[in-house]
């Protein structure tokens, strides 16, 4: 479930970038997952973060469409989400997870 979203106007200045502080969400940091193109700015807290390409407007991108089923498995995870984000990888660690759950199929 998508909770709220974090931007600027949530960051602080860190050694000149603007940095987001995931603790200020008020929440177990072990339950909050940060997506982003580029972990830049996540600086504190990057094993909460998940990379995904760029949107540069293709008609034909589906990296967030991809991710829903490995975000599903974080939301019914039981304990800490980023052991799992760490386990499958932070950048393509959702088709990584996807490419499991095709194996499994092939067995059952």
């Amino acid at each position: 479930m998508i909770i709220g979203r974090f931007g600027r106007e949530s960051t602080g200045l860190k050694d000149g970038k603007y940095v987001k502080d995931l603790s200020y969400l008020n929440r177990p940091l072990s339950e909050i997952v940060y997506i982003d193109f580029d972990d830049e700015y996540v600086a504190y807290h990057k094993e909460n973060c998940i990379i995904l390409p760029k949107f540069e407007g293709q008609e034909d991108d589906r990296e967030l469409i991809d991710l829903i089923p490995f975000l599903d498995h974080l939301a019914k995870f039981p304990g800490d989400g980023r052991k799992e984000i760490r386990r499958f990888g932070r950048e393509d660690g959702y088709k990584k997870y996807m490419d499991q759950q095709k194996m499994k199929q092939q067995f059952i």
